[in-house]
């Protein structure tokens, strides 16, 4: 960040879709731990044991999922803010000082040289980023697994027992559906950071001008060209869970699906284990 701050003095790195991401991030797991507190308090007010063991455990464990969502959210973010300041430079600053220098060919040795010396700086910084992004993400691989299943099997979970709920008491608690859409958006806004990331290293590709732009009589600027336009599309960054799936949008439509099947398997079986019970309830009382 310092280097692109050298590279571009005048840029604001994080804009306000960054913010608002983090805002978003920060309030969800706000209101989950005010939940966790209250559920605390209940159990300790009653002084049911049993129920502050299990709050306790649910409390460790939902709060390592988030920390945990949340870090690897920031990296993210992180990545796509540098590789946004490098999409703006090109844009901004690159393309229409190339052009210029062809429209007035030409150019001065001086011109030439800075040019040269911003491509070289420009691709490093570029590999660079895309490198450590994707070392960091290699780091996070395990945990964004792990992170996964547990939320699925947990929203799995939970389906199951508020439906058995429903046709048991006949009522279906609010917490619950809260807490589901809450770990569907966990799991949205980290297909959504890492969609944006990828994307935002794409667009610097898109945006690179093309050989017919760039191309004049000298020979020694053509070879730096070339040399420029293919390290930038040298190393393909995709955010890749151990060759499984990729982090981006299919992510949640994926994970939604997935909710829907256990959904759709639920129901009929929790009616049927439902009515069988009902059914032994009223043969014993006969």
């Amino acid at each position: 960040m310092q280097q692109l701050e050298e590279f571009q003095p005048n840029y604001k790195l994080f804009r306000w879709i960054h913010v608002a991401l983090l805002a978003l991030k920060l309030s969800s797991f706000i209101y989950e731990i005010v939940c966790i507190g209250h559920e605390v308090y209940i159990s300790m007010d009653n002084g049911d044991l049993y129920s502050i063991s299990l709050v306790v455990v649910e409390m460790y464990l939902m709060v390592t999922v988030w920390l945990s969502l949340h870090m690897i959210s920031i990296s993210y973010i992180c990545v796509e803010a540098l590789l946004n300041s490098l999409t703006h430079y090109v844009r901004q600053n690159l393309i229409p000082r190339i052009r210029d220098t062809r429209h007035r060919w030409p150019a001065s040795q001086t011109d030439l040289e800075n040019l040269k010396s911003d491509l070289q700086t420009f691709s490093n910084l570029l590999i660079r980023i895309q490198r450590n992004a994707l070392d960091l993400h290699k780091l996070w691989q395990l945990l964004i697994l792990t992170t996964i299943l547990f939320i699925y099997c947990g929203t799995t979970c939970v389906i199951y027992y508020t439906v058995w709920q429903y046709y048991e008491d006949n009522q279906m608690h609010t917490r619950y559906i809260v807490f589901i859409l809450k770990l569907l958006f966990d799991v949205g806004l980290l297909s959504l950071t890492g969609h944006r990331a990828v994307s935002a290293s794409q667009l610097v590709g898109i945006v690179g001008f093309d050989n017919s732009a760039a191309m004049n009589e000298n020979e020694e600027w053509n070879r730096e060209i070339e040399l420029f336009l293919h390290r930038i599309q040298l190393n393909e960054f995709k955010l890749n869970v151990f060759g499984l799936f990729y982090i981006s949008n299919t992510l949640t439509l994926a994970f939604i699906s997935g909710i829907l099947t256990s959904i759709s398997i639920f129901i009929p079986f929790s009616i049927k284990t439902y009515r069988v019970q009902q059914f032994l309830h009223n043969w014993n009382s006969v």
